[in-house]
């Protein structure tokens, strides 16, 4: 329930479609600046120019997070038989989309090629400083990534 509310919160889908509108502009803007470091004014308003069109899709994707979690109680509430249950669970998590409203699926396909569109069109306009912030977050998480795929050298056994 926490957790749906700040959701809720932060996507304003208790507001106006202009304040959600301006509440995404900010996210958006937000999340590139966390990436590329300062933006100037003139690249927040080309952004703001590109993303303001956006079909909103938070509200979708609520009522969507919200039913699966209601499902997930359901399944809980007959784990007691475990290899029923199990199976049912698998069932479950191999089947993400089923019972999704159509709505959701073109609307999810619509919302991940205008998000890819609005990132191509924000790498264009980057300067050759943001570009490097951006590259030194990138090979960072590389580098996390790398050491956490190393396994441990094996130990010999003490004694002997």
């Amino acid at each position: 329930e926490r957790d749906n509310s700040r959701f809720a919160r932060e996507y304003h889908l208790g507001d106006s479609a202009e304040e959600q509108r301006q509440a995404r502009l900010r996210r958006v803007i937000s999340r590139i600046s966390d990436w590329t470091g300062h933006l100037s004014h003139e690249q927040e308003q080309k952004i703001g120019a590109i993303a303001g069109d956006a079909t909103p899709f938070h509200k979708l994707r609520h009522e969507d997070r919200v039913r699966r979690q209601r499902e997930f109680l359901q399944l809980m509430a007959q784990r007691g038989d475990r290899a029923p249950f199990a199976e049912r669970l698998r069932r479950w998590l191999l089947g993400w989309e089923d019972g999704r409203d159509p709505e959701y699926a073109r609307r999810s396909d619509e919302w991940m090629l205008t998000q890819a569109d609005l990132y191509a069109q924000v790498a264009r306009m980057l300067t050759p400083q943001q570009r490097a912030h951006v590259e030194r977050r990138i090979q960072n998480y590389m580098d996390d990534f790398t050491r956490l795929a190393e396994r441990p050298q094996a130990q010999p056994a003490a004694g002997r």
